[in-house]
């Protein structure tokens, strides 16, 4: 559970984008974890800021931390665990076990550790529709994510997406659904058009306008002795 204790050591294991989360969401919002590994960002979401969180791990190791991290929390009641692998359609794929948080889709000759198990797109997903914002981390698999997700994407309640994958490819598909790339310093609170890397994952959003002003208002959270 490395990728947790880095929060204990650090406030937050990824400073931008953890704070943009917090920043960003409100206790009616939903947020779409896929890729939750042990749930770092579903606990943000659900114990700290109070907002519901559909939680994506197919690895069945890391579900058993990212269940005993929803109990721990007392967050059963906000917290929807789906054990299963998202991509572009509803099937069945070969998935690493020996990678820890770095788990990923592989295929049938991957000489290491791998188990089946199932897939299922984000438009299949209950409530999918009404998710808010994305933390998307799969490994190199975020452009089948989104194929699979497009009806959502198209709809007016995401406003936001995080994604590890910097691709020509994501970034094409994310501009012809309108998002804008940005870059997002918690401590000014300051929203920008994709300037630098500060953020470990890319950030994706639809109205810039309207996201500044909701960062600007949220409250303010104590870590490690300082107010973000």
């Amino acid at each position: 559970m490395h990728g947790a204790t880095g929060n204990l050591y650090a406030g937050l294991h990824e400073w931008p984008d953890m704070a943009f989360v917090l920043h960003l969401l409100r206790p009616d919002d939903l947020m779409l974890d896929i890729g939750s590994n042990v749930g770092s960002y579903t606990v943000i979401t659900a114990a700290v800021v109070g907002a519901r969180c559909i939680a994506c791990e197919p690895n069945p190791h890391a579900l058993r931390f990212l269940r005993a991290n929803v109990a721990i929390n007392q967050i059963y009641h906000q917290v929807t665990t789906v054990n299963a692998c998202v991509g572009s359609a509803s099937t069945r794929v070969n998935f690493s076990a020996d990678q820890g948080p770095m788990n990923r889709v592989v295929t049938g000759d991957y000489p290491g550790l791998a188990t089946i198990v199932p897939m299922v797109t984000v438009d299949s997903l209950p409530d999918s529709a009404r998710a808010f914002c994305w933390k998307v981390d799969v490994e190199g698999f975020e452009a089948e994510v989104l194929r699979g997700g497009i009806a959502a994407l198209a709809g007016p309640a995401v406003r936001a997406l995080l994604l590890e994958n910097r691709s020509q490819e994501v970034s094409a598909m994310m501009r012809e659904l309108r998002f804008i790339p940005c870059d997002y310093d918690p401590w000014s609170r300051h929203l920008q058009s994709w300037q630098s890397s500060s953020c470990a994952n890319q950030l994706w959003i639809r109205d810039l306008r309207w996201a500044r002003r909701r960062l600007r208002t949220a409250p303010a959270f104590h870590l490690l002795d300082m107010n973000i």
